[in-house]
């Protein structure tokens, strides 16, 4: 399924993770990412809102990371592996996609770092460019290489056409099996990205007469569909805890 983390929220001393679910399950999404954000932080409930009524899942207390991991592959089309196996058909954990001027030397740079203290190889497009190489071949080569994307959207992403050529591409290595994207909202909301309104809109307004505008927009709906982290409704806006979590969660899918 599709979904957005809404709230944490605590009733009857229970925490409940609520999630808004915009649309039904693909091959690429499994209940593993929702109990794996619910286990990490101590919550015992997960509540699931469709457009038409809601569900409540339990989680037990004796299930454990692992057995989530092990059972959330059976009932996808990708087998189970170890980490090392995993890792051996990659160059990249993780390919990092952002609008430079907005977070690379605040949000971008902290992940990044957190990310490799972690052990989780990143790429990040000023690092490992070899100086007389072209970078857009650098860049196709580097996504096509990488496991994981996580996908910064900040106010002027759209307003960038290497972001969007990257995007595209990011999208297109998401529908196979090997590789996986995640979004993260970082001072925009799901629905601008994916509507194309507000900050977005505006930052996208200047490709409105290009030829590739019409994929973009394909693009940027088909990733705000995606699960992901939406910064201002997770540890209460704080970003260094907003970087813990996600790193946490990425390193129990390696």
């Amino acid at each position: 399924m599709s979904c957005v983390q809404v709230k944490e929220q605590k009733t009857c001393d229970k925490k409940i993770l609520i999630y808004q679910v915009r649309s039904l399950p693909n091959k690429h999404i499994t209940f593993r990412h929702l109990f794996l954000s619910a286990l990490s932080l101590d919550c015992k409930l997960i509540h699931l809102i469709f457009s038409s009524k809601s569900v409540c899942i339990c989680i037990p207390e004796t299930l454990s990371k692992d057995l989530i991991f092990k059972e959330s592959f059976k009932h996808t089309s990708m087998p189970y592996s170890s980490t090392s196996s995993i890792r051996n058909n990659f160059k990249y954990d993780v390919f990092l996609s952002f609008r430079g001027e907005d977070t690379r030397s605040s949000f971008v740079d902290n992940h990044y770092y957190t990310l490799q203290q972690k052990n989780i190889h990143t790429y990040k497009d000023d690092e490992g460019i070899k100086k007389g190489k072209r970078i857009s071949d650098e860049l196709i080569r580097s996504i096509e290489e990488s496991k994981f994307y996580i996908i910064i959207f900040s106010k002027n992403y759209a307003s960038s056409s290497w972001c969007l050529d990257e995007l595209m591409k990011i999208m297109k290595c998401h529908q196979t099996t090997e590789h996986t994207a995640y979004p993260i909202f970082y001072d925009v909301e799901p629905s601008e990205v994916r509507r194309h309104s507000r900050t977005v809109e505006e930052a996208f307004s200047k490709h409105k007469m290009e030829e590739a505008s019409g994929k973009w927009r394909e693009a940027l709906k088909e990733a705000a569909d995606l699960a992901g982290w939406e910064l201002k409704n997770t540890t209460d806006g704080h970003e260094a805890k907003f970087i813990q979590k996600i790193v946490k969660e990425l390193s129990l899918e390696l």
